[in-house]
């Protein structure tokens, strides 16, 4: 939705942008289980996100790795394990 509001400015369209995501090592595309579901409505804490945001945080921690994200609600968020990318090492 951030790329359709033009809010998210990708180097590709969108489809062939997540075909080349989908590509890169170590990218999966998850499925949307009724757990994962449940658990992102579950989660401990406060954290006040929209339903889209919740979902991703579930993710992570049913994966139990880092989530790279800019938003500051999730960012600040304790019960999961998130990282702002520009302090990912450079490659």
């Amino acid at each position: 939705m951030l790329h359709a509001k033009k809010r998210l400015v990708l180097s590709h369209g969108l489809d062939d942008w997540l075909e080349m995501a989908l590509r890169y090592p170590g990218v999966q595309l998850l499925e949307l289980t009724k757990e994962l579901l449940v658990d992102s409505c579950r989660l401990p804490g406060s954290l006040q996100a929209d339903p889209a945001d919740r979902i991703i945080v579930a993710s992570a921690r049913a994966l139990d790795c880092p989530l790279i994200t800019a938003d500051a609600k999730i960012l600040g968020y304790d019960f999961v394990n998130s990282m702002h990318p520009e302090y990912l090492p450079d490659r």
